[in-house]
Parts: structure tokens; C-alpha cells; sequence
């Protein structure tokens, strides 16, 4: 729990060995903690705002309900006493500009990866002689599987050397497996997708690399506004093509057919076209491969951007004296 932290924290300070304490996400009794620990330490306390939620349409007494208002309690009334924020969109910066009674250091910083674990060499295709179009997450609404799936039916029709692999399941110990399955086999595709369920981190390069395109459909949603999806890097990482929807950041950073095939978002036709283009045009596929690579790799690879965090936490040590000193780790 939080406490321990805390207790942690108390000790290693008066050995002088903690400069200031980093929080990666937020909900009511972290955050009151860490405000006490920042106060009786006298420490800089820097915030990670990866998402937001979406309030569950639930009764008041449900655990996701209570789990929401504590998430959205800290964000509204409690973030502000904090001296820094690193968020991954600008939906979020605009967020906490919106909610800071003064101005304070803000980095807009997107989930960081490790490309090198994406340069497997000689990984055959997933099935031989066919296309396969991957995806690698939690197959919930908030990643678009279901559209991903109709979108695929659409594709399959035209195009029957076609295959859809879907990798990752939930991870609380429950399966929204076989419900993807009586989905699927509604549109009559079961028999031309994998379902693998949760898999090894170590398997999942050779996964996505056997894979000839990658999607990420997500619909429309605050969640899709706030948050910066990591396995966009991976996907970029591996030197494949994209199909992505335009949420978010995404039309912001990426130009369609230069970077990415970008689609309306919950748009089948647009989204089983994006792939058909995918499939006609091999050039293109190419190109898109190599400049989504060197923008990841500008962007998103850890190794080259930590400078920029390094920066940021320098700034808030020094203190921004009333300024906003808004910084940023992308560039183009």
C-alpha cells in the first residue's frame, strides 16, 4: 500500500538520499499521503498523469463508482499542491492548466519504450502466405476491438487471405475471451482469427513482427483524448505498417499515408478500406514503416528523450518562480 512508501520515504530523506519524489498516476489517499510526506520533507513532488477516466455508469455504492471519485477528486482539488506534471496529451495539460490556481512546470511526455526489443531478426510471417493484421492490449470497448473485428469481417469478404490477431485478454484474473469468440463467430470470422489470451512479455515481439499490418481502432471517448497508447511505439518499433484512428494526439503528431493510415474513428468502411490500402499498396507500406520508425525512435525511445525528462525535473528542483515553463519531449 501507500504507507510503506511513505515510511520509505521518511527514512531515506534524513539520509539526505531523496531529491524529490515522482508519483505515476493519482487517486485520493496516494496523493493525500504523498502531500503530507512533501510537506514534512520539504520535497519537490512530481505528478505522471498518464489518462483519465471515463465515470462509470454504475450504482453509488459499486467499487468502480467509489474508485472514479477518488480518481477524479485528486485530479480536481488535490493535484495542484504539486510542483510539476509530466502528462502524455495534451488534453491532459490542458486539464491541469485549467485546475492550477497558479502556473507550474508542465512536460507533455508520451509512454516511452525500448525499441531494441523489437529487432528480432528472421520471424516468419504468422501464417504463411496469408496477411495478418495484429493488435496487442486489453480487448476492451477502450481499444476498438469490437470495430476492429466488424472492420475485419468487411476486409475478409473481399480479401480471404486475410487473418486477425488479437493478443493480451483482462488481466484481474477474469477472460473477455469467450465472449470476443460468440462475437466473432456472429460475423462469421471466428475461424480466420487467433485469440491467444495473456501471453509472455518475452513473446510479444516475435508476435507482432510476424504480423504484416497493426491496428489500434479505438473509438471515440475521453479516454482516447487523454491518453497516448504505448503500444504505438511498439508498433512503430517494429517497422510496420499502421492502422490507426483519429483520436486523441494521433492527428496531431501523424499525417495519413506519411506516417500512419489514419480513419475515422468507428467508421467500418473507412477502417476496412485503410487496411485494403495496406494490402494493394506494398510501396506505401514501406514508407510509412520507415517514417513512423524514425519518429518513434526521435520520440518514444527512452534512451534519446530521458534527456528532456532529466531537464524538466532540473527545472522544477530550481523552482519555475510564478512561471509557467511548459516543456515538451516531442519533436518532429
Amino acid at each position: 500500500g501507500i504507507i510503506l512508501p511513505c515510511i520509505y520515504l521518511l527514512k531515506k530523506s534524513w539520509c539526505k538520499e531523496v531529491d524529490l519524489i515522482i508519483c505515476y498516476n493519482v487517486n485520493f489517499m496516494k496523493i493525500l499521503m504523498l502531500l503530507v510526506s512533501k510537506i514534512i520533507l520539504r520535497k519537490k513532488l512530481i505528478l505522471i498523469l498518464p489518462e483519465f477516466y471515463e465515470k462509470p455508469d454504475a450504482k453509488f455504492f459499486s467499487v468502480n463508482l467509489l474508485k472514479w471519485y477518488s480518481f477524479y477528486f485528486s485530479m480536481r482539488y488535490l493535484i495542484k499542491y504539486a510542483d510539476g506534471f509530466i502528462v502524455l496529451s495534451y488534453y491532459l495539460e490542458n486539464f491541469v492548466g485549467a485546475t492550477l490556481n497558479k502556473t507550474k512546470p508542465i512536460l507533455i511526455m508520451p509512454n516511452l519504450i525500448d525499441p531494441d526489443r523489437f529487432k528480432k531478426k528472421n520471424v516468419k510471417p504468422y501464417i504463411k502466405n496469408k496477411t495478418t493484421i495484429g493488435y496487442i492490449g486489453t480487448p476492451t470497448r477502450k481499444d476498438g476491438v469490437i470495430d476492429l473485428i466488424k472492420s475485419f469481417s468487411l476486409l475478409h469478404q473481399k480479401y480471404p487471405d486475410t487473418h486477425l490477431l488479437i493478443i493480451g485478454d483482462l488481466t484481474n484474473g477474469k477472460t473477455i475471451i469467450p465472449s470476443l469468440k460468440a462475437f466473432a463467430k456472429d460475423f462469421g470470422v471466428l475461424e480466420n482469427i487467433t485469440f491467444t489470451g495473456l501471453v509472455s512479455h518475452d513473446d510479444v515481439p516475435g508476435m507482432l513482427l510476424s504480423c504484416q499490418i497493426l491496428a489500434l481502432t479505438r473509438p471515440k471517448g475521453i479516454f482516447a483524448e487523454a491518453g497516448f497508447p504505448t503500444k504505438l511505439g511498439e508498433y512503430f518499433a517494429c517497422k510496420k505498417p499502421v492502422v490507426i484512428s483519429d483520436v486523441g494526439d494521433i492527428p496531431r503528431y501523424f499525417t495519413n499515408e506519411e506516417h500512419v493510415i489514419m480513419v475515422e474513428a468507428e467508421n467500418l468502411d473507412c477502417i476496412a478500406k485503410g487496411f485494403e490500402k495496406l494490402i494493394l499498396e506494398k510501396k506505401l507500406t514501406e514508407k510509412l514503416s520507415y517514417n513512423a520508425y524514425l519518429w518513434m525512435d526521435g520520440n518514444l525511445n527512452y534512451t534519446k528523450t530521458a534527456i528532456n525528462v532529466n531537464r524538466f525535473i532540473g527545472s522544477v528542483l530550481k523552482g519555475s518562480g510564478g512561471q509557467r515553463v511548459r516543456g515538451s519531449g516531442l519533436h518532429s
